[in-house]
């Protein structure tokens, strides 16, 4: 599997990668590993995304360290041996997890890489095609271990996968009813301009997330909110009733259109699900 280093990669603005995903065609694709420097959020950019979302304390969300991460996916995707265009492609899934305490340790005292592992999982037939992008933050090395996934020292992991094609088969899956309302443990209306609110934190002004007239013109009805913009508000809510997570796992099922309220239910330890009218908008669970 090919293996790219690149130490002067910097990954400071969102835009040039935006319009770069914009204008690439599909090609031949080739799993491959990419490794660059870390360059973390500013603190200032930090501070915004906790207001954002209502922290309730000061620690470090987990869910914020997706927004350097989110780059690096989006110049893992620009590769010429990623083989299709990044317009399009659906987040499906994403688990994150951390070593805090050495996180903590470590961050401000030695240089950190960031390796992510590009990856179309197998395919039968009439399924959908997947692309796993898998992102392990670790300290600088100057020599790899032959296979990569034996990094060592790994403070921080991020698998995220995104749908590339979908399949044929037929679904099979039994529509679920909401939950009692009167069970829901938070709600939360995603105002109208959340989606802009939340690309000035990320960086992702992904169109279909702005207004209804951009979104349209990329075929969608009308704009959505950004999948992670639901996992950080999930574990905001969390925050105020456990200590800080360890991992949050989040499936993504449907989108959640901008100016709608959305409720989080806990249906059991560890678990939980988000729903807007009726409709399974989130899965996860945490630890």
């Amino acid at each position: 599997m090919l293996h790219f280093v690149e130490p002067e990669r910097r990954l400071t603005q969102h835009w040039p990668l935006l319009l770069r995903a914009a204008c690439k065609r599909a090609g031949q694709h080739q799993d491959f590993w990419l490794t660059i420097p870390w360059q973390d959020s500013t603190t200032a950019t930090l501070e915004r995304y906790q207001r954002l979302f209502n922290f309730a304390t000061a620690q470090r969300p987990l869910t914020s360290y997706f927004l350097p991460i989110q780059r690096a996916q989006l110049y893992c995707m620009l590769k010429s041996s990623f083989g299709f265009s990044p317009v399009g492609l659906i987040h499906l899934q994403n688990k994150m997890s951390w070593q805090q305490h050495a996180l903590m340790n470590v961050a401000n005292t030695e240089p950190l890489q960031l390796s992510t592992n590009v990856q179309l999982l197998p395919q039968a037939p009439n399924e959908p095609l997947i692309c796993r992008f898998s992102s392990y933050l670790h300290p600088k090395l100057t020599v790899f271990p032959s296979c990569p996934a034996e990094l060592p020292a790994v403070l921080l992991s991020c698998h995220s996968d995104y749908l590339i094609k979908r399949g044929n088969a037929a679904s099979g899956q039994v529509k679920q009813a909401e939950p009692a309302a009167d069970s829901a443990v938070d709600s939360w209306h995603v105002s109208a301009n959340a989606g802009r609110q939340y690309a000035r934190v990320s960086g992702d002004f992904n169109p279909i997330h702005l207004t209804n007239i951009t979104a349209r013109l990329l075929g969608m009805r009308q704009a959505i909110i950004h999948g992670m913009h639901t996992v950080a508000r999930v574990e905001a809510s969390l925050s105020d009733r456990r200590a800080p997570l360890n991992a949050l796992n989040a499936q993504f099922k449907r989108a959640l259109p901008l100016g709608n309220t959305a409720r989080l239910f806990l249906l059991e330890p560890g678990a939980g699900s988000v729903w807007q009218d009726n409709t399974l908008v989130l899965q996860f669970d945490y630890c």
